[in-house]
This record gives structure tokens, C-alpha cells and sequence, in this order.
């Protein structure tokens, strides 16, 4: 605990406040590429906000070709990062506030982004600020950079990485306090299975499900078509249809209309959400005879995935010491008379290899006849709890939090990833609910300011005079 930076940031609360606010304003979600905007204009535009607020600050700033960008202070020939994101997941529904509004109600701030990251982003611009100002002395260099593509490729830091100064030391505020020391791999895959329908037999004409592989789907729509000799599948489905809270049927002649509805979650939490693709799975199991294409993939979902989130249908019983179970969610699914199209976000313990995830999927995936497709793998990311970097944050953490707290292990990933010697470091506090991804996400004013008193003191250690 450092009095003279606490004093400062006490003193920036209500700019913290309304810069928070103001960036959740910009709907930062991925849309199509435009010049020296390759991620759409409105994440264009939350980065060139962030940056002209540190210039306003007094940092030195750069627009890393619109990828990402940084701002730094002090002096040195070594470099700490703290890596932010400025991107967004898609806002999805069931919020009670305007997920763009930055709305303050009763002491915390609502929107899409709050605690996932750009309040964080926020707290670590005006932590650097304190030091700055508290003209405490460095021994190396702190820069922020700002990341613009984390909720999907990562295509930010490839280019950061490429163009860029590699920090020797840092960490990222956007999982969890005390301190993250494990976070597990993190696989994205798509099978496909293509084909035909008899169109004399009932076939699916379209469905979708879920907004992103990373998201717990909170909605899945169908359009079946039933030739009239097959009316009674329509009576079943009707039937089965109160078993699966959430499900809505309406039919008019041949074509029935199907909506399920699930509880957004992280992907890396599916436990915490209800997927509402898995709903329609068990709703349309019965739904088609045959070998169609069509009901070989939905066998295949219910037998391999189901209701559960621990992949077991497909990789067996993966759990290690450090960091638990495996955990998959099937995030998106599509599917028309020619194609069927499922995205996966799996998370795998941290003694386990990419490579040895990969051929369990594949083994699975020929078996059932569908094609299998990488679209990304990132190996776990693992540091012992008596490291340098770990010790100093935790120390810093219980110096305003003495409450015992230990060093976790998470499914999400994050930028700490990208550099070494770095960890994730807060911003949600033990004991309150994980709101990333999910509907009235909020963030506390109490919170935000307490982590930008924490961040800055992490800061300060990491590139002080006895800097890790």
C-alpha cells in the first residue's frame, strides 16, 4: 500500500468515473475491416479515445496501425506491460440497462465492457497517471498497451508482437484477484458435416444458435419442415416441449418454428450459463429418422457433447492438480438442407498439449464423418506460485485485501499469455459473481477504485527500484 499514489487516485475518482462511462459508450464489437481500422470502425474509434485520453495525461502514445496502440511512461532500457483489450463480445439479451448506456446506478457503472476490460483499461490509464505524477522513481519503463482483438483471434498482439518492444515483465486486468498463476490452453475448433435432405421427410430448413464460440448461447432458432404424413412428430415435439424450460413452438402448415432459450455465460464457465443449442439438441433427438446428414450430426452433439461441460463425450476424464477439469462449450451451431456447422471453445488442464487435444477432436469428429478445423490454439500459460511476479502481486494485493486469498487457476485466457514472466491480475474481487460476457454486466465504483489503487502499487514494485 502506497498513501501518496492512494491519495492521487482518491483524487481521479470522478475522471475514472466518467472515462469509464465513456468508453462503454462505444459499441467496440468486431465489424468489417476499414482503412487503418481492421476491426471495424467502432473499436477504431474506443482505441483512438483511449489513446487521446492519455495524451491528455501526458503519456507518450501510439496507433500501432489501428491493430493496437500504447502509452507509456518513465525511463529505462527495460519495459513492464500491463495489457489491456478494448474490444467487446456481442451484448446479447436480457439486460434490464442499456449495455452501451454507461449507465451509474447505486454505485456501479452497467454496460458491455465495464469489468471485461475496459474499466480495468481505465483504472490502469489513471494508476499510470498517479505514478506519474507522485514523481516516485522507476528503473524501467511501464507502458499499457491496448489490445483491440482479444475477444476473437488475438490478431492484435500477433501484430504488437511483431512490431513492437516485448515487455520483460507485466501482467493483465482481466480475470481475477488475488493473483491468476495457471491459466489452461484454450482451443477454438469447427466440425462440418455436409450433405443432402430427402425432402418427402422431415428436415431441418435452417438453424442457428449462439453469437459467439467464446459466449454461452442464451438462444438457438429452428425452422423444421414436416411433410404432412409425419404430423404426429409435430404432437411430440409440442409434448416434449415443457420438459425444456424456455422452448417455444409454433407451427403453420408444414413448417414449425422453434425457439430455445438458454443463460449466457463465459466460455470458459459454461457450468454457469444454459445452452440453449444443447436445449434444441435434446428437443430435436427424436426429430429425425434415418441416416440424413442432419440427424447423424445431432446424434453426434448428444452423444459427445449432451448437457455436460467437461467434454468427457469426446476426451475422456482430463483433469490435472493445477488447473482442474477440462471444460468445452459449444458455442455457435448452424445448419441448412446442405451443411451443418459447429463451433467449439475448449479449455484443457495445463499439463496437457494442444497436439494432444487436437487428435482426441479429430479421432471423435472422422468417426462421426465430420471434418475437423483448428481455428485457433493458445498452450496454457503456467507459472509456479513462488515466482517473482506472482509473489510481488499477491503481496500488493493483501497489502489492501489481507483476506488470506491464495492463487488461482482459470479457464479464460488472457494477454499475459502473449509476454513473459506475466500473470492476470483482478479485477473481480473473491467472492463476487463473474459477470464477463453476461447480461447487466457492472462494475463498482468501490471496485474500480480500489483496483486502480492496487494496479498502481503492482506498477510501482514491478518497475521500481527493486523491480522483479
Amino acid at each position: 500500500m502506497d498513501t501518496v499514489l492512494d491519495t492521487l487516485i482518491d483524487g481521479y475518482r470522478e475522471d475514472i468515473i466518467r472515462n469509464t462511462r465513456n468508453l462503454v459508450r462505444i459499441p467496440s464489437v468486431k465489424d468489417t475491416p476499414l482503412p487503418h481500422m481492421p476491426f471495424g470502425l467502432s473499436i477504431g474509434q474506443c482505441l483512438d479515445e483511449a489513446l487521446a485520453l492519455c495524451r491528455s495525461l501526458g503519456m507518450r502514445t501510439k496507433n500501432c496501425g489501428g491493430y493496437a496502440g500504447w502509452a507509456e511512461i518513465g525511463s529505462g532500457k527495460e519495459l513492464c506491460g500491463i495489457l489491456v483489450h478494448l474490444d467487446v463480445v456481442p451484448a446479447g439479451d436480457g439486460w434490464e440497462h442499456p449495455p452501451f448506456g454507461g449507465i451509474m446506478e447505486e454505485g456501479k457503472i452497467y454496460g458491455r465492457g465495464t469489468v471485461d476490460d475496459k474499466g480495468p483499461a481505465i483504472a490502469s490509464i489513471f494508476a499510470l497517471k498517479a505514478i506519474a505524477d507522485s514523481g516516485l522513481p522507476l528503473s524501467r519503463r511501464i507502458r499499457i498497451i491496448f489490445g483491440t482483438d482479444e475477444e476473437n483471434d488475438w490478431t492484435c498482439m500477433d501484430y504488437y508482437k511483431e512490431h513492437e518492444e516485448i515487455p520483460c515483465t507485466g501482467f493483465s486486468p482481466d480475470a481475477e484477484f488475488p493473483v491468476i498463476y495457471a491459466e489452461k490452453g484454450i482451443l477454438f475448433a469447427t466440425l462440418d458435416k455436409e450433405g443432402a435432405v430427402e425432402e418427402d421427410k422431415p428436415y431441418i430448413r435452417n438453424l442457428t444458435g449462439g453469437r459467439r464460440a467464446n459466449m454461452v448461447p442464451d438462444e438457438c432458432h429452428a425452422e423444421l419442415v414436416v411433410p404432412e404424413p409425419y404430423g404426429s412428430i409435430v404432437q411430440g415435439l409440442k409434448m416434449r416441449a415443457p420438459l425444456i424450460p424456455g422452448t417455444h413452438i409454433s407451427a403453420g402448415g408444414p413448417v414449425v418454428k422453434i425457439r430455445t432459450a438458454g443463460k449466457t455465460a463465459h466460455g470458459s464457465t459454461p457450468e454457469n450459463g444454459v445452452n440453449a443449442v444443447s436445449n434444441m439438441m435434446l428437443l430435436l433427438e427424436s426429430f429425425l429418422e434415418g441416416d440424413s446428414f442432419q440427424s447423424s450430426f445431432i446424434r453426434f452433439y448428444r452423444s459427445h457433447i449432451g448437457a455436460e461441460t467437461d467434454g468427457s463425450g469426446i476426451f475422456g476424464d482430463i483433469c490435472d492438480e493445477p488447473s482442474g477439469k477440462l471444460v468445452l462449450n459449444a458455442g455457435l451451431l448452424s445448419m441448412d438442407t446442405q451443411h451443418a456447422s459447429l463451433k467449439l471453445n475448449i479449455r484443457y488442464p495445463v499439463t496437457c498439449s494442444g497436439v494432444q487435444i487436437q487428435r482426441l477432436l479429430a479421432d471423435a469428429a472422422a468417426d462421426a464423418g465430420l471434418a475437423m478445423h483448428i481455428d485457433l490454439n493458445s498452450e496454457p500459460l503456467y507459472e509456479e506460485k513462488d515466482s517473482p511476479v506472482v509473489r510481488t502481486l499477491l503481496s500488493v494485493y493483501h497489502s489492501y485485501c489481507p483476506d488470506g486469498s491464495v492463487p488461482l487457476a482459470v479457464g479464460g485466457g488472457t494477454y499475459a499469455r502473449s509476454i513473459p514472466n506475466s500473470v492476470a491480475f483482478g479485477p473481480v474481487f473473491p467472492g463476487k459473481e463473474e459477470l464477463a460476457h453476461c447480461p447487466d454486466e457492472y462494475i463498482s465504483e468501490k471496485d474500480l477504485i480500489l483496483s486502480a489503487k492496487i494496479y498502481a502499487g503492482a506498477m510501482l514494485r514491478l518497475a521500481g527500484r527493486e523491480g522483479v
